[in-house]
């Protein structure tokens, strides 16, 4: 495998891990959100 290759996947889970993780917190609170607003209804 090259190391160039390797560098560059390293790079991409480092940028990509705290994205999806984030993404993944915005979706939890709007499907929260979306069932409070449908038990007040």
């Amino acid at each position: 495998m090259n190391v160039d290759l390797l560098q560059a996947l390293c790079a991409l889970t480092v940028v990509l891990l705290p994205l999806a993780l984030a993404g993944f917190v915005v979706w939890c609170q709007g499907r929260r959100s979306k069932q409070r607003l449908r038990r007040r209804q």
